[in-house]
């Protein structure tokens, strides 16, 4: 089973979770940073760790990895969102940028209301295929991604009976 990799994604939830827009730019900046490295570390983790549990494993991770180097520039999820800012990040302490709004007011349009609301933020990446998207909707897709060819790794070396 790819269980490293596995407990990697379950730390990844567990940052996502921790992710909100606040007021200290810093603190959200650093928790945006540790959550974009451990979605890259799934990868590493899944290569350098999981392929040891047997050479069915080896075998399945390995051609899984040729396949996504093949299909380069997607899925885009991988390629233009785990890999690319993980690298931005981690290289340049860069990345897409990430947008944070302050919102204090509503007004409704129809009547023209103006309602104080509580200090609330809003963030969005910009840049790149997710631009103008949140940046935890994009994070949880990543997560999703990540599953899914977790089970289909796991899934061909059940079939395969190695």
């Amino acid at each position: 089973m790819t269980r490293v990799a596995r407990q990697v994604v379950r730390d990844c939830e567990l940052s996502v979770d921790e992710l909100e827009p606040q007021e200290d730019a810093r603190i959200w900046r650093l928790r945006w940073v540790a959550t974009v490295t451990l979605l890259r570390a799934v990868g590493h983790v899944l290569e350098k760790v999981d392929t040891d549990v047997r050479p069915a494993y080896r075998k399945s991770i390995d051609a899984w990895w040729q396949n996504l180097k093949a299909m380069k520039p997607e899925p885009a999820i991988f390629w233009s969102f785990i890999d690319l800012e993980r690298n931005s990040i981690l290289k340049e302490y860069g990345g897409h940028g990430v947008h944070i709004a302050e919102t204090r007011i509503r007004i409704a349009l129809a009547t023209g209301e103006r309602m104080d609301l509580p200090r609330t933020f809003q963030t969005a990446i910009e840049g790149g295929p997710f631009d103008g998207r949140n940046q935890t909707e994009v994070v949880r897709e990543a997560i999703s991604w990540w599953r899914r060819q977790l089970d289909e790794i796991d899934a061909t070396v059940r079939e395969t009976g190695h």
